[in-house]
């Protein structure tokens, strides 16, 4: 699960919790803006291309679920190593 923060003043990954995942974008909240700029944020972080991440749950919600396409090859403990490399 990923906890949103839209509308901030950079993105960032501020949480890494067994639960859930922070993430802070500067993309406001209006019309999609910021579901999309959490899947570029996060997939530039991950290494992968925006494409590959989906919000599969909570478009209109602080909390989201996001998907990661399988063709990446990415396992679940490489994807949380990376998140926490990013923290800030």
């Amino acid at each position: 699960m990923v906890h949103a923060k839209p509308g901030s003043k950079q993105d960032a990954i501020t949480a890494v919790e067994p639960d859930y995942v922070g993430v802070s974008v500067k993309d406001p909240p209006i019309d999609g803006e910021a579901n999309e700029g959490i899947r570029e944020f996060v997939a530039s972080v991950l290494g992968l291309k925006k494409r590959d991440i989906e919000v599969a749950k909570g478009g209109k919600s602080h909390d989201k679920l996001l998907e990661i396409d399988s063709s990446s090859k990415l396992s679940v403990d490489t994807v949380v190593q990376l998140l926490k490399s990013a923290m800030s």
